[in-house]
């Protein structure tokens, strides 16, 4: 007899599998006015495609690559084993990691109320960093352990925190990193801050912890949720940024 019980499933069946969800951008879509990444057309700009093979579970044995660098237009054509020539790969950043201007923060600290809220489950593979509980043999919450943020300093102004889904909180990451960065001044905040199925008091409690640490910029993505957004308009509207697909941001003195 299996009594445990995870709260977190329990919220993913309320608000997310097979429930409706409020949609806020449909009356954009049905003007015709959304905006895509395939709108975007800036000076000199080039496009990437991905070639995937045409058999499934196909044993790749070689790549011939050159009749396409050959061909007009073509900028560049690269594998793995170009990727390998040049010395890229994955770099595991499970602690901080100075990179040429930005850093990340490692793994994000959770020290504040936020938790990961309802989002994507997983499954157990025989080399994996899963618990003995998620070992069960079920799809269980991911807790996601390896989320970072990549920040910056800008002179003069303060940290920019570029979180990835802030699946393990918003406020956690820009805590996190402060004290990598030791730097407490926070110039701006964005990416995804997966509020979208965040109750309402959960929303408000992070607003007031956002505006304890005084942001001079907020620029909330994709995953944010719109209940956010509303109430940031109400909280903070000057500093909060509207976005579209496309938008560029420079951050400088």
């Amino acid at each position: 007899m299996d009594d445990y019980v995870d709260q977190t499933m329990l919220e993913l069946d309320r608000f997310a599998i097979g429930q409706p969800v409020p949609r806020s951008e449909d009356p954009v879509l049905l003007r015709g006015e959304g905006h895509y990444a395939d709108d975007v057309s800036l000076p000199g700009q080039a496009y990437a495609v991905m070639v995937r093979s045409g058999h499934a579970h196909g044993i790749i044995r070689g790549i011939g690559a050159a009749a396409a660098r050959a061909m007009p237009g073509v900028l560049g054509v690269y594998t793995a084993s170009d990727l390998e020539a040049a010395g890229v790969g994955t770099v595991c950043c499970d602690a901080a990691f100075a990179l040429e201007g930005p850093f990340t923060t490692g793994n994000i600290a959770r020290q504040s109320f936020e938790r990961v809220l309802p989002n994507t489950l997983v499954e157990p593979t025989p080399t994996d960093h899963f618990s003995e509980e998620e070992r069960r043999g079920r799809l269980v919450p991911d807790r996601h352990p390896d989320e970072h943020a990549t920040c910056y300093v800008v002179q003069g102004r303060g940290l920019v925190v570029i979180s990835s889904c802030s699946h393990c909180g918003v406020l956690n990451a820009i805590r996190t990193a402060m004290a990598v960065s030791g730097v407490d001044k926070l110039h701006a905040v964005l990416g995804g801050f997966h509020l979208g199925v965040a109750p309402p008091d959960y929303v408000e409690h992070t607003i007031a912890e956002l505006k304890e640490l005084a942001p001079d910029v907020v620029i909330p993505m994709h995953c944010t949720g719109r209940n956010f957004i509303a109430s940031m308009r109400a909280e903070m509207p000057d500093r909060l940024i509207d976005w579209n697909t496309g938008s560029r941001f420079t951050f400088g003195v």
